[in-house]
């Protein structure tokens, strides 16, 4: 029994080791040897591969920067840390498209006229926050726990979705429903 234990708990390691090493595959080909170069070098590289810069922003150790690659429609989240690139992740075409003038975030060619609520599910958070801005809306209340934050937002007007609430996880827009009759978006 000891030793059918010991087995087990092998290949649940192996297993979770695998995933990880894997997780680099999700990855475009082309960029995975990009982990750890210096920033300068990734860029050219990134240049090279006909990948656009569309938005940079600046933290307190690191800076995150999105690319875009229009023939494969592929955008690109590059950690860069210590002047090297940390990571480098495949990320939701919102999170470059935002940022490319005369465009709202769909290619959908949806009628709706607020789809870019929909594609704000998986964008960073900060991300979510300005696109909230930019169609008029404004926060009213807010708290964090170890979950993730909380935001509730609302705009004057008439709006069937004039409260919403954002829920934002491990850096990423979650969720985002209407909440009528929350007591802060009536004042």
């Amino acid at each position: 029994m000891d030793r059918y234990l010991k087995r087990i708990g092998l290949a649940i390691t192996l297993c979770c080791a695998s995933s990880l090493a894997w997780a680099q595959y999700d990855l475009p080909r082309d960029v995975r040897d990009l982990l750890h170069v210096r920033a300068s070098s990734g860029e050219a590289a990134l240049e090279d591969m006909g990948y656009q810069v569309v938005n940079t922003e600046k933290g307190n150790d690191r800076i995150w920067t999105n690319w875009w690659q229009r023939s494969s429609q592929t955008c690109l989240t590059v950690v860069t840390m210590d002047g090297r690139y940390d990571t480098i992740t495949a990320g939701p075409e919102y999170d470059c498209q935002r940022h490319q003038s005369g465009h709202s975030g769909s290619s959908s060619g949806s009628n709706d006229k607020d789809h870019w609520r929909k594609e704000l599910i998986g964008a960073r958070g900060s991300s979510g926050e300005q696109e909230m801005e930019d169609h008029g809306y404004y926060v009213v209340d807010s708290y964090k726990d170890r979950n993730g934050s909380y935001t509730w937002w609302t705009r004057d007007g008439g709006s069937q979705h004039k409260c919403m609430k954002m829920t934002v996880t491990d850096g990423r827009v979650h969720s985002l429903d209407a909440t009528p009759g929350y007591p802060a978006c009536d004042d």
